[in-house]
């Protein structure tokens, strides 16, 4: 009897150890491994641009490049100076901020400290001045020049895979272009949907954001819309600033009504509009997007959050199409 399964069960230690041993290389390489997969995404997010243009204009293959290239660098340049301006006035208005937040945080330590609690001795009494507001912003400069450099990475090579997958009409496509093509259907349908269920979602808080009156509404818009694509956790990212904006200037009773209009239209874009796109475009649930999130976040890290729906409707295309050949291979 232990002969009769002494095979399977080696074939399944043997597929384990080989599981394991590609998870550890994946963690090993996460940092190259996710500049290159978010390459791979944006360019998924850019190629129905050119395949338009194509379609619409008649244009040939290096018009259409050029078409693209121009239209989305402006769009990049346009959306890099609102940000950047947007940043400036923040920045010249950080002494009215530091003036509201040395109120706020004076009022909150003598509550505290009247209900017995010593807050005083916490670190973050360092940021009652404004040396401390700049010691514990320094840390995050070379991180967001990391980023800067990580991002310019990614949009180059993503710019170098739309031109492999736009191709010429009737061109023959190469072995990349088709692999590209036939995993990422599911992939493009799911990022349409994150951005329509995205900018919907965000115009909903800048009304919200308008109407409370909010410092800077289109940034945090702008925040917002980005981590969108983060699913489940980008959005508590994104309430933080506009909600901690809020307190400073207008007081914890807006600061409560601006996050409970953002928990508000998330739930109506998480439980309503998301669920019945995903199921119709790329059947995907809740639990699925869940897991998927754990698993590649663990795996890539911030960006596995990013990469984790993208990568496991891909694995799950790839699962198929071995099922579909193992059975065909049974049947003949």
């Amino acid at each position: 009897m232990p002969e009769r399964y002494s095979w399977p069960l080696l074939r399944f230690l043997l597929g384990t150890a080989c599981i394991v041993i590609i998870m550890w290389g994946i963690r090993y390489a996460s940092h190259l491994i996710s500049i290159l997969l978010l390459s791979v995404l944006l360019a998924y997010g850019f190629a129905p641009l050119p395949r338009w243009l194509m379609r619409r204009f008649h244009l040939g293959k290096g018009a259409t490049i050029a078409v693209t290239i121009v239209l989305l660098g402006s769009l990049g340049i346009f959306s890099a100076f609102v940000v950047y301006e947007r940043v400036q006035r923040m920045k010249n208005m950080l002494p009215v901020y530091h003036d509201h937040f040395v109120a706020l945080y004076g009022s909150s330590v003598a509550f505290l400290n009247a209900h017995g609690i010593d807050f005083t001795t916490l670190p973050a009494s360092k940021l009652s001045t404004r040396e401390g507001f700049a010691e514990a912003a320094r840390p995050y400069f070379p991180q967001a020049g990391n980023l800067l450099g990580d991002g310019l990475t990614i949009t180059l090579l993503a710019l170098i895979l739309v031109v492999d997958l736009i191709g010429a009409p009737g061109s023959k496509k190469g072995h990349l272009t088709e692999l590209l093509d036939t995993y990422g259907g599911d992939i493009q349908r799911y990022i349409a949907i994150s951005v329509k269920t995205g900018l919907l979602t965000a115009a909903a808080n800048l009304v919200l954001f308008l109407i409370v009156g909010v410092d800077f509404p289109v940034l945090w818009c702008f925040v917002y819309f980005c981590l969108h694509f983060i699913p489940n956790i980008g959005f508590l990212f994104a309430i933080a600033p506009p909600a901690f904006m809020t307190l400073l200037m207008s007081g914890w009773q807006k600061s409560l009504v601006v996050v409970g209009g953002m928990v508000l239209t998330q739930v109506l874009s998480d439980y309503l509009l998301t669920p019945v796109l995903m199921k119709k475009e790329v059947h995907i649930s809740f639990l699925e997007i869940t897991i998927s999130l754990l698993v590649w976040s663990f795996l890539l890290g911030p960006a596995g959050a990013i990469l984790a729906i993208p990568l496991s409707l891909a694995v799950r295309r790839f699962v198929q199409q071995l099922l579909e050949r193992g059975a065909a291979t049974a049947s003949g």
